[in-house]
């Protein structure tokens, strides 16, 4: 019993992101995932979504164990698109889901236009990014 146990941990810690991302139902928008690494805990991926960008963005995330404390599953993900930077928080709760962040550029690089959809930050050349959803 203890041995199913430690493997059942075991292959839950080691499970691979590219496995994951086979397993995700078709998504509204046409994205593709390419060149995946790591696990779903921490890790990286090229990102292609023709709706945001012609170019693939590098996407990293790891998960933040502290915010178990506040029963939360939360990744931070990082991405470059375009000349833009996206940090978010996606997390999930007993009560639903979130995605909050925020996507900035240098103030000598313009926005991508998606960008220019989402509310307005506090510094220059940002646009915030704040989705909730209930279960």
């Amino acid at each position: 019993m203890v041995f199913v146990l430690l493997t059942m941990l075991f292959l839950l810690v080691q499970l691979p992101a590219s496995w994951l991302i086979q397993q995700l139902p078709t998504l509204p928008v046409p994205v593709s995932f390419a060149q995946t690494q790591g696990t779903v805990w921490q890790g990286n991926s090229q990102v292609q979504s023709g709706l945001l960008s012609a170019q693939p963005a590098q996407v990293h995330w790891q998960w933040q164990a502290s915010e178990l404390i506040s029963a939360k599953a939360q990744w931070q993900l990082q991405a470059q698109v375009e000349q833009a930077q996206v940090n978010v928080a996606c997390a999930l709760t007993p009560s639903g889901w979130s995605v909050k962040g925020a996507v900035t550029a240098s103030e000598t690089q313009p926005l991508p236009q998606w960008a220019q959809l989402l509310p307005v930050g506090k510094a220059p050349n940002q646009r915030l990014i704040d989705f909730q959803q209930a279960w």
